[in-house]
């Protein structure tokens, strides 16, 4: 797992650490995949920068990531698989 406080630095310089960023790019993404493919990344991002540097159960946080991308095509926000696996809403008859 990161650490996002691993750098070599003083512990005054580590406090001014206030948060983090996700970056995407490749020579194969443009506007038509950016999204998609943003999102996993972005989630697992989050994950490691909003749990406490304790939680470290990779298991648990594949579920929360799975059922978040649940959460995003429910709400529209089209998002890649992280593995094999489907959402419930992708099969409701509509």
């Amino acid at each position: 797992m990161v650490d996002p406080l691993s750098f070599e630095g003083s512990p005054e310089q580590k406090a001014l650490v206030i948060g983090g960023e996700a970056c995407m790019w490749g020579e194969y993404v443009d506007s038509t995949n950016l999204v998609p493919r943003l999102w996993p990344r972005a989630g697992a991002v989050a994950e490691r920068l909003w749990s406490n540097k304790v939680v470290t159960d990779l298991d648990f946080a594949f579920k929360r990531l799975a059922h978040f991308r649940c959460e995003l095509l429910r709400r529209g926000v089209q998002a890649q698989p992280i593995s094999v696996g489907y959402c419930e809403q992708e099969f409701e008859r509509t």
